[in-house]
C-alpha cells in the first residue's frame, strides 16, 4: 500500500511545509429544509428523537444568502446571529435543549462541534470515557437528510474557522524554533553566563563516573537491556497448535474483518482469498481510500469477483478508513483490522472468549497477534528481511510478557482483533493523525481501563521492506510486491513514519504513566515498557550530545560500554532464536526458527538503525514546527467520512425492506 495514501492532499512529502494539514473540505450545500415547529417559550421542545436544529425556510435562505465565509470578528456584524442556530443553544450535553430557536444570540464564529476529548488530553486519563453517555449529532439515528446536511455545514464551517491561518502559522514556528535555540543557549551551553549541561556532563563523566565505571557500566546496561532480557527468561510462546482445543472452537460468525487499502487492487487479489478460507464475502469489508472523490483504481471490480463489500471513503487516511469500517460493520460483534498486503492461515485462531471476563481491571478491548517478516509470495526473502524477521519475533515475545503481567503497550498495526463497540469509542478520542496510528489505539484503548493482549499460537505473514537503503539503481520489477506500505526500504519506512512521533509521545506516555490507574496491579509492568519507549526516546535525543563528550573524556570507558551493550543483545538473539524458537517449539509442525545466515546481517541492521533513529528524532524536531501548526481533525470529525457511513445505512436499510418477510424474520 503506498503511503501517499495517508498523506494529506499536496503533500509533495512526507509533512511538506508546503501543505502538511488536512484538506479544505468541499462546501456541502445546505437542502430547502421543511418549516420547523415553532416553540412556544420553554414550554415546547424539538421532539427527543431528533437530533439537529430544524432550520426554519428564512433562516435556510438567509445561510445561502451569506454563504461567503467570514472572519470571526466580522461575522456578528454581518446578520450571522440569526443565520445558524448554533449546536449549544439547541444541545446539551447530547440531547435536545429545551430552548428555543430564537433564543439563540450566538454567531457562526462562536459555534462548538462536539468534539470528543482527545487522548492527548490530562482530562482523558480522569474520565470514564466508554461510560460516556454523549452522542455525536451524526450519530443520532433518527438524523433526516435535512438535518444531516444542516450539520455538516455547520461543522465544516466550524472546521474553516478553526483553521490556523498564514500568520498564526508563521508566529507559531518562529516561537517553537526561538524556544528551542533559548534551550540550546542557555541550558545545554550557557558559556559565558554558566556552566551549561554540557559541561556539567563532561566534569561528571571525567570524574566521578570514571571511578565508578564498572557500577556506572552496569546500571547503564541493564537499564537498556532489561526489557529484552525479561521476556526471555520470564514467558514463552504458545505451544499450542491453533483449532486443537475442542473447549474453544473457532467460531467466526460473530466477526467480520476490514481491510483498508490504497490502490491495492492486484494486492487484494491474494488478500481476500486468504480470508474467505475464514470469513464469508458478507463478512469482509474492503475500505478503499484516498483524496479524491471517484475511485482511483478498480477495487471495486476485484471486490465484485469475490461478493466482499467494498466502500470508497474519499479521504486519504487508514486511520478514517478504519473509522468507517468499524461503523459499517456494526452488525458484528468484533471487527479484526488488517493491512492489505497480510495474508491470514488458514488456522489463524480467533480468541474471542478474552473479551468474555468482565472484571473492571481485567477488561480485555483488542487481541493482537505475534508476527513474522516475509518476502514476496510468502518466501524467507532478502537477508534484511530475515534480519527483520528476528525483530519482529523478538518484539512479539516481548508482549507476550506483557499479556501475561499487564497490559500490551500497543497491537501490531498488521493485525489486530478487536470489541467493536469499544474500538468504536475509542475512535471518539482518537487524535486523528494518519501516522502511529496503532500505537494511538492503543494508547487510548489502555487510558480508558482496557487491556490488549497477544495470542501467539501462530505467525502471522507480513511482507517487509527488502533493502535496508533505497537502491541508487532499480530495474522495473525488482522489490516486493507489499511492504511497509509502499516503501522498499527500512529506512524510508521508519525514519518518516515510525520515528516521527518518538519526542511527541514522551508527553502522551508521561500523561498515562502519572495520571491513568485503571488497570490495578498490571499497570507495573505495562508502565514500566511504557516508560522504556521514553528512555529510548530520551537516549536517541542526548546522543549527538553526549557521545562524543564521552569518547573526549574517557573513550575506553565509553567503548567498553558500547562492546558490552553489543554483546548482550547478541546473546539475546542466540538465545531467543536456539530456545523460544527451536527447543521450546519441537513438535510444531512449522519451522519458525530464523536461518543462522541473517544472524550478521541483523547485527548491521541494529548498528544502522541506532544512527537513522538519531537523525530521524532531530528531523522530527524541525518538521513539528511545521506539522502542527496545520490542523489536524479528529476522527470524528470528518464530514465525509460521515457522508460514507450514512450512505451505507441507508443501502442496508433498503436491502431490508427489500427482502422477503421469512428472510427477516430469520
Amino acid at each position: 500500500m503506498d503511503d501517499a495514501a495517508f498523506r494529506p492532499q499536496n503533500y509533495s512529502r512526507p509533512f511538506s511545509r508546503q501543505a502538511a494539514e488536512e484538506p479544505t473540505r468541499p462546501p456541502l450545500a445546505v437542502l430547502q429544509l421543511a418549516p420547523s415547529k415553532k416553540h412556544a417559550g420553554r414550554s415546547e421542545s424539538l421532539p427527543q428523537s431528533a437530533s439537529a436544529p430544524i432550520l426554519t425556510q428564512a433562516q435556510c435562505q438567509s445561510s445561502r444568502a451569506k454563504s461567503t465565509p467570514l472572519r470571526p470578528e466580522t461575522a456578528s456584524s454581518s446578520g450571522l446571529k440569526s443565520s445558524y442556530p448554533s449546536f449549544r443553544s439547541f444541545w446539551s450535553h447530547g440531547r435536545p435543549s429545551t430552548s428555543s430557536s430564537n433564543d439563540s444570540t450566538q454567531s457562526r464564529a462562536s459555534v462548538k462541534s462536539f468534539r470528543s476529548t482527545s487522548s492527548h488530553s490530562p482530562l482523558y486519563m480522569f474520565k470514564n470515557a466508554m461510560k460516556s453517555g454523549k452522542q455525536l449529532p451524526f450519530e443520532q439515528p433518527s438524523l433526516t437528510d435535512e438535518q444531516f446536511e444542516t450539520f455538516a455545514k455547520l461543522t465544516t464551517d466550524q472546521q474553516l474557522l478553526r483553521k490556523p491561518g498564514t500568520w498564526r502559522k508563521v508566529v507559531g514556528r518562529f516561537v517553537y524554533f526561538t524556544l528551542i535555540l533559548c534551550f540550546i543557549y542557555f541550558f545545554l551551553v550557557g558559556k559565558p553566563l554558566w556552566d551549561g549541561a554540557i559541561v556539567w556532563f563532561w566534569r561528571f563523566y571525567h570524574g566521578e563516573l570514571a571511578n565508578h565505571s564498572i557500577w556506572g557500566m552496569f546500571a547503564f546496561i541493564i537499564a537498556g537491556t532489561h526489557r529484552n532480557i525479561l521476556p526471555q527468561l520470564l514467558c514463552t510462546f504458545d505451544r499450542g497448535i491453533p483449532g486443537s482445543d475442542p473447549e474453544k472452537p473457532r467460531d467466526a460468525s460473530e466477526c467480520c474483518i476490514v481491510i483498508p487499502c490504497y490502490k491495492a487492487a492486484e494486492t487484494l487479489r491474494a488478500t481476500i482469498p486468504a480470508c474467505l478460507k475464514i470469513f464469508r464475502p458478507e463478512q469482509v469489508f474492503i475500505i478503499a481510500n484516498g483524496n479524491s472523490p471517484t475511485p482511483l483504481d478498480h477495487t471495486a471490480d476485484v471486490c465484485a469477483e469475490f461478493g466482499v463489500r467494498h466502500f470508497w471513503v474519499p479521504v486519504g487516511s487508514k486511520i478514517t478508513a478504519e473509522f468507517v469500517g468499524v461503523a459499517v460493520a456494526r452488525e458484528y460483534k468484533y471487527v479484526m483490522l488488517i493491512d492489505d498486503d497480510v495474508l491470514l492461515p488458514e488456522n489463524l485462531p480467533l480468541p474471542t472468549h478474552h473479551f468474555d471476563d468482565c472484571d473492571a481491571k481485567n477488561r480485555v478491548a483488542c487481541v493482537g497477534y505475534t508476527i513474522k517478516s516475509v518476502g514476496s509470495n510468502s518466501s524467507r526473502g532478502t537477508l534484511m528481511q530475515q534480519a527483520q524477521d528476528f525483530e519482529y519475533k523478538v518484539s512479539g515475545l516481548a508482549k507476550v510478557l506483557q499479556t501475561h503481567y499487564g497490559s500490551v503497550v500497543f497491537p501490531h498495526g498488521a493485525i489486530a482483533l478487536w470489541r467493536r463497540d469499544v474500538l468504536e469509542k475509542i475512535f471518539h478520542a482518537h487524535p486523528g493523525y494518519h501516522i502511529s496510528e496503532d500505537w494511538y489505539l492503543g494508547h487510548t484503548a489502555r487510558a480508558a481501563g482496557y487491556r490488549m493482549v497477544m495470542n501467539s499460537q501462530i505467525f502471522v505473514e507480513t511482507e517487509t521492506p527488502p533493502s535496508l537503503f533505497p537502491p541508487i539503481f532499480r530495474r522495473k520489477g525488482d522489490g516486493g510486491s507489499r511492504g511497509g506500505y509502499g516503501e522498499m526500504s527500512i529506512y524510508k519506512q521508519r525514519f518518516y513514519r515510525w520515528n516521527f512521533f518518538f519526542l511527541f509521545r514522551i508527553y502522551n506516555n508521561f500523561l498515562y504513566i502519572l495520571l491513568s490507574w485503571r488497570l490495578g496491579w498490571r499497570e507495573i509492568i505495562t508502565k514500566i515498557y511504557v516508560f522504556g519507549e521514553c528512555y529510548d526516546s530520551l537516549i536517541r535525543l542526548i546522543a549527538p550530545v553526549v557521545l562524543p563528550i564521552a569518547l573526549v573524556a574517557s573513550w575506553k570507558l565509553t567503548l567498553t560500554v558500547t562492546a558490552a551493550l553489543m554483546v548482550v543483545n547478541w546473546g539475546i538473539i542466540l538465545f531467543f532464536n536456539l530456545i523460544h524458537l527451536g527447543l521450546l517449539r519441537r513438535g510444531r509442525p512449522d519451522n519458525e526458527q530464523v536461518p543462522w545466515i541473517a544472524f550478521f546481517p541483523y547485527i548491521w541492521l541494529k548498528f544502522a538503525m541506532v544512527w537513522v533513529n538519531v537523525a530521524s528524532v532531530y528531523w522530527s524536531i524541525y518538521e513539528y514546527a511545521f506539522f502542527f501548526t496545520q490542523q489536524h481533525l479528529m476522527v470524528t470529525e470528518n464530514v465525509l467520512a460521515w457522508q460514507v457511513i450514512r450512505e451505507s445505512n441507508r443501502g442496508t436499510v433498503q436491502v431490508l425492506a427489500a427482502a422477503e418477510p421469512s428472510v427477516l424474520k430469520a
